[in-house]
């Protein structure tokens, strides 16, 4: 079959037709594949790219964590290009890596632009400044082939213990909401082929641990986790039109966030009608494993974390 048949190779079909024709093609090692992440730092030695990629792209690969590389953008991008060349041409499918970066208040690489952390940017009160800095940060990701960020976080963090504050925008849900509303929309822009897809995170509870410890139970109820600590990824889904969110590590009605299904399934997808993809925080979906315990190998912690809800992991 010649490549000009090939639907989901065509760009003047549809996305859902390319998707379901892809879809008929692939077997199961490559779905599987598809919902794997690795870090960037394997593919740097170009002594052993061949067989780092041969171990890690043998069915292709859904994603790259691409997290403050150690080159110069000019030289990382060389690598990025070399890895997806790889993708196009030496799988059977020839399907893309996706790469995705850290972005609070800029691109986490060498080069970009930096701004003040998020708690300092929701100190501003002034969403159209966040949504014209977010649309400078999405199109530095941009060139630099960095398609989705995780970013922005929308914890409400009410307890000072709480260690990663800063990364936030405090603790009004509704100023969360505009903040984030206008990071996202700045950085998904208008049309996604020019710009960057951003990630709420962590859905949901996360910043209130019992004690202000990470990763911690809450000891919360369900009117107060639905009507505060869901608000700003309601109006993130909802207003912003977000395109990835990302789970909690923590722990709800002694169900880890990352295997429960009432949160991901019940409450994200069916109660605000999120229809995008969600990704796993990095290493939760093992961490049912060594952490949680729920699961007891990585099989069962990947059933656990796909039938809750997660359609691909942030890291392998």
């Amino acid at each position: 079959m010649s490549e000009d048949s090939l639907i989901y190779k065509d760009p003047q079909r549809s996305s859902l037709e390319r998707a379901v024709d892809l879809l008929k093609r692939m077997d199961i090692d490559e779905k599987i594949s598809q919902l794997v992440s690795r870090l960037h730092d394997r593919y740097f030695d170009p002594s052993c790219f061949d067989k780092v990629a041969g171990d890690t792209m043998k069915y292709g690969l859904g994603t790259i964590s691409w997290q403050l590389p150690s080159l110069e953008p000019e030289e990382n991008v060389k690598v990025m290009n070399k890895i997806q060349k790889y993708a196009v041409e030496k799988t059977r499918l020839g399907i893309p890596v996706l790469f995705h970066g850290e972005a609070l208040a800029g691109g986490l690489f060498f080069g970009a632009t930096y701004f003040p952390t998020a708690i300092g940017l929701a100190s501003t009160w002034d969403p159209e400044i966040i949504h014209d800095m977010a649309g400078l940060v999405s199109r530095q990701m941009n060139e630099y082939g960095v398609r989705l960020v995780f970013s922005p976080v929308l914890d409400v963090s009410r307890d000072p213990r709480w260690g990663r504050i800063g990364e936030t925008y405090g603790e009004d849900p509704y100023l969360i909401s505009q903040i984030g509303k206008a990071f996202i929309s700045g950085m998904q822009g208008n049309d996604l082929r020019n710009a960057t897809a951003a990630t709420g995170k962590h859905f949901l509870g996360y910043a209130a641990g019992e004690g202000g410890r990470n990763k911690a139970p809450l000891n919360i109820g369900k009117r107060e986790l639905y009507e505060i600590y869901a608000r700003p990824f309601e109006a993130a889904v909802c207003e912003a039109g977000v395109k990835v969110i990302m789970n909690s590590y923590g722990i709800i009605d002694n169900v880890p966030v990352p295997g429960s299904r009432e949160i991901l399934t019940g409450l994200l997808k069916e109660k605000l009608g999120f229809e995008g993809l969600v990704v796993s925080d990095y290493w939760s979906v093992k961490q049912l494993i060594s952490t949680n315990r729920t699961a007891v190998d990585e099989e069962d912690a990947a059933i656990q974390a796909i039938t809750a809800g997660i359609d691909r992991a942030a890291s392998a």
